[in-house]
């Protein structure tokens, strides 16, 4: 072991000479791991929602046993709640209607394009004429 010149000091991050690595030489031969791990972890996650989504499930339609995949089955039950007023899944229908590129047929009726209107509850004319004013024409 050789002594080092008086100049040098040390201490907090300055190891002695004779502990130092020589020259070109890395305290860690083998590297730093690649971040593989990470990238597959998120690819896989993808890849187990899809496994997820694509299983079986048997759910009671009118009182009948139907299989169908969860991703069917969540898309049905949103569907039902929308169609029940719910405006928070029918905003998500119409999300996914859109993003899958779907559209829904329109009547023309009087040369007038028509939509589907959903009504959380049943009314009659007279109860709809009360609540909403009764039939006003389009500008």
């Amino acid at each position: 072991m050789s002594k080092e010149p008086p100049d040098y000091e040390v201490g907090y991050g300055k190891p002695p000479k004779e502990h130092q690595f020589p020259k070109g030489q890395s305290g860690n031969k083998k590297g730093r791991p690649k971040k593989k791990e990470e990238k597959e972890k998120a690819f896989s996650a993808a890849e187990l929602a899809l496994k997820i989504m694509r299983e079986d499930v048997t759910v009671q339609i009118n009182g009948e046993e139907v299989t169908m995949t969860k991703l069917e089955a969540l898309i049905q039950q949103q569907l039902n709640k929308a169609l029940k007023g719910d405006s928070g899944a029918s905003r998500e229908i119409r999300h996914l209607m859109k993003d899958l590129g779907i559209s829904l047929p329109t009547q023309v009726v009087d040369d007038r394009p028509c939509g589907v209107l959903v009504v959380g509850e049943t009314l009659t004319q007279e109860e709809w004429e009360k609540k909403f004013g009764g039939r006003k024409e389009p500008p």
